[in-house]
């Protein structure tokens, strides 16, 4: 299956076509994507002229895409309604239907809308709440007088050498 890059195609950054390998990593990147599309019965229709054309609409090279939050990947458009972004999952991967953004966008736009359940509001609370190492754990009365103990011993031999410097 041998695919013709459109001429007008141009890596943005240096304004040359893209070589072989670039190529074969766009193959490989849409490879992949098809393969985890069809997994999820979500259609994919993208072919590597495609992805190149949405390279040079977002002004990135494909050397930008990436798996990093300030990297790109390719999202589908959302549906703007009543002031709430939804992700439309029933929308294939399409010329019309995406984009490259960034990774960071890309997550916070699959989370807008989704409303949180009262569970993991708690557990979000419950892991803001004080020292999570020992979260939930509890000292011994033993362990308690211990540790009052050490600190009293700390603080009355630092007195004590305060005490003799100033002297």
């Amino acid at each position: 299956m041998q695919e013709t890059i459109d001429a007008n195609y141009t890596n943005t950054k240096n304004n040359e076509l893209p070589d072989k390998q670039t190529i074969a990593a766009i193959k490989q990147y849409l490879y992949t994507k098809k393969n985890k599309c069809e997994k999820e019965g979500i259609g994919f229709e993208l072919s590597v002229q495609d992805v190149c054309t949405l390279l040079q609409k977002a002004g990135i090279n494909f050397s930008d895409v990436g798996r990093r939050k300030d990297q790109y990947c390719l999202g589908r458009r959302t549906n703007s309604t009543n002031k709430a972004y939804i992700i439309d999952s029933s929308l294939p991967y399409t010329l019309e239907t995406c984009r490259f953004i960034t990774n960071s966008d890309n997550v916070r736009e699959g989370k807008i809308g989704l409303p949180r359940t009262n569970e993991t509001k708690n557990k979000i609370s419950d892991g803001m709440k004080g020292n999570r190492n020992r979260l939930g754990h509890t000292n011994t009365d033993e362990h308690n007088r211990r540790i009052s103990k050490g600190v009293k011993t700390y603080w009355s031999k630092r007195n004590d050498k305060n005490q003799k410097s100033k002297l």
